[in-house]
């Protein structure tokens, strides 16, 4: 068979592996959202070897979302 009866299919199958290559570069080498550990780390390092400072950290990142929602039970939109 001449060369360009496969020219088509060569270049489909390079076409989906590149698709996949760069789903596979984004899911492995960029940070999305909830796949995004460094937090958990940093806080069970803290937890290891400042546990003095653990509690403030906490705080830091989980102050406004606990203050909302003290805040949706004052007025009466969750229940405690």
């Amino acid at each position: 068979m001449p060369a360009s009866e496969y020219g088509a299919s060569y270049r489909f199958y390079i076409f989906v592996s590149s698709i996949y290559g760069l789903l596979f570069l984004l899911i492995t080498r960029v940070r999305l959202r909830y796949l995004d550990y460094t937090t958990n780390h940093e806080i069970e390092i803290l937890r290891q070897v400042a546990p003095e400072r653990l509690n403030a950290r906490l705080n830091e990142i989980y102050g406004p979302v606990n203050a909302d929602r003290q805040d949706m039970i004052n007025r009466g939109y969750l229940k405690d």
